[in-house]
This record gives structure tokens, C-alpha cells and sequence, in this order.
């Protein structure tokens, strides 16, 4: 069976990587991004197998009809789906935040994300097939992120919106989890060093120049990870948030039924007693 992956945001950085990494194992992969012309250098370093498309995540019309061509044209059946397409949003206090950038990120980072999983998954559960979903997630979604609301914010919803969807997909053996793919330097780091330390922060700005300096984590990881998640032998693991940097995942699969026992990867409230003699009561 031909497998069809599709991937949102794949015209640069960690999309690129995943799209790329993703044709090399034999997939074919669908890339999309609102930007054509940075797609041609995605296409270009895949040896032209990665199929390319302007598409907006939030446009419910251009996402079906794109998930639909590119199965009808290539014959494949649609297996897996990363959703790599997202932005920072406004960098700065959130009071001083214009409202419409604020609102412009949840709709990129969160509702693009669900409406393209909303989309995919009808069509596994149409055909009756199983499959596979890669949230990209990010620093924001595990951590307090001054300066950055809007970016944190939609993160971590999307990492809580995986671990739901995770638990009402698996009666049709669709697999959700996010990543987070380290400090990864991309447009957004970019963005954050052009905001300056006034509206980043002075820790964050620093920290970003000197990513910047050392070259960052490479997005390979997060490419590995995705490859890693997307094959046959990873269909038990879902509803997890795995680091690419951090965490041990090469052989989850061997722990695949005590991890699902268990909590570990996940976002979870902690209370006095995870904590014991932090608190006299």
C-alpha cells in the first residue's frame, strides 16, 4: 500500500525538514504553505517528490478540496498528517497586543491545526483506515512565556487538544501526539530577535541571538521523531507530548502499554501531594 502523508507548513524550517525526511523513507508526502514560492526549495531538496500546494490552514474549502486532489492524483492511501504550520504571533505585553494579530495566531497555531485534523480524520474514518497525527508544539505549551501569550497560549492548547482527540480517535486506530522539537532556528526565531529585547524580553532576546550564534537544535530531530511516529510499529502511542531533544524515544514502542498506563509525556496539573514538604499544609 502507498502511504500519503500530508504536511501544513512545509516551505521552510521544521515543516521542510519533516516533508523532506518524510519522501526519503518512501511516503509520498503532500506539502502545503500559503506560500508557493517557498515550497519550490522544499520540492528542490526532496529530488521533486514532495507534491506542493498554496493552501490556508484556516480555510476549511481549501484544506478538503487539497487533501482530496492529492489522494485522487497520487492513488495513495492518506495515512499520516503533520501539522507544522504556525506562527509566533504579536511579541510583547499582551495588553499592548493589537487585538486582531492576537487573534490571527490562535486562528494559525490552533484552529488551522484542528480544522486540518478535523478534515484528515473523516477521511480515515470514511474510508476505514487507520493513521497517523504529528502536532508540532513548542517551549509555550509547558511553561509561563512573557512576552510571547499568544504563541503560548495556542501551544499549549494544541498539546491538550491532541491528548483529546488522542482518546476519541482511537476506536479508529488514529494515532495523535505532539512534539516539541527544540530550540529550533527558524522564521520565528527571526521574529523574535527583530521584536528586540523590549518587547521579548531581554532573557528571551539573548538567549535567541545566541541560538542564533550556535546554530540551534537541528530540525532533523523533529523530522526523526515524526518519521519514528509515523510507522507501523509506533500505533500504540498516542496522546503524548515527546520532546525530539529530550526524551528517549527510539524504543517507546517496547514500553508502549505501561506508558499508556501512565501519565508520563503528558500536561498535567500537579498537586501538594506530587510535591511532598514544599507545603506546611
Amino acid at each position: 500500500m502507498k502511504k500519503l502523508i500530508y504536511v501544513t507548513g512545509a516551505g521552510r524550517g521544521i515543516g521542510q525538514a519533516i516533508a523532506v525526511k518524510l519522501s526519503k523513507d518512501g511516503y509520498t508526502v503532500a506539502g502545503c504553505s500559503r506560500t508557493l514560492s517557498q515550497l519550490e526549495q522544499t520540492k528542490k531538496l526532496s529530488n521533486n517528490a514532495v507534491r506542493i500546494a498554496s493552501v490556508d490552514v484556516v480555510d476549511v474549502k481549501a484544506l478538503q478540496g487539497w487533501m482530496d486532489r492529492e489522494e485522487k492524483e497520487t492513488g495513495a492511501t492518506p495515512w499520516g498528517l503533520v501539522t507544522a504550520a504556525g506562527i509566533y504571533g504579536p511579541i510583547g505585553s499582551f495588553l499592548e497586543n493589537d487585538w486582531k494579530a492576537w487573534t490571527q495566531g490562535i486562528e494559525i497555531n490552533l484552529y488551522g491545526t484542528a480544522l486540518a485534523l478535523k478534515v484528515f480524520s473523516k477521511k480515515l474514518i470514511s474510508n476505514k483506515t487507520p493513521g497517523r497525527v504529528v502536532l508540532l508544539s513548542g517551549g509555550g505549551a509547558t511553561q509561563p512565556l512573557p512576552q510571547f501569550s499568544n504563541y503560548g497560549a495556542s501551544k499549549a492548547a494544541v498539546v491538550r487538544f491532541g491528548e483529546t482527540l488522542a482518546l476519541e480517535l482511537l476506536p479508529h486506530e488514529i494515532t495523535v501526539n505532539s512534539i516539541a522539537p527544540g530550540a529550533v532556528n527558524t522564521k520565528l526565531t527571526d521574529d523574535l530577535i527583530t521584536a528586540g529585547p523590549q518587547k521579548a524580553g531581554q532573557a528571551m532576546y539573548e538567549k535567541a541571538l545566541q541560538q542564533k550564534e550556535s546554530g540551534g537544535t537541528t530540525p532533523d530531530k523533529a523530522a526523526e521523531l515524526t518519521s519514528y511516529l509515523m510507522g507501523d510499529h509506533s500505533g500504540k502511542i498516542t496522546g503524548k507530548l515527546i520532546s525530539a531533544v529530550w526524551d528517549p524515544w527510539a524504543h517507546l514502542h517496547d514500553e508502549a502499554e505501561a506508558l499508556n498506563k501512565s501519565d508520563i509525556y503528558t500536561l498535567r496539573r500537579i498537586v501538594p501531594k506530587d510535591r511532598p514538604g514544599v507545603l506546611s499544609k
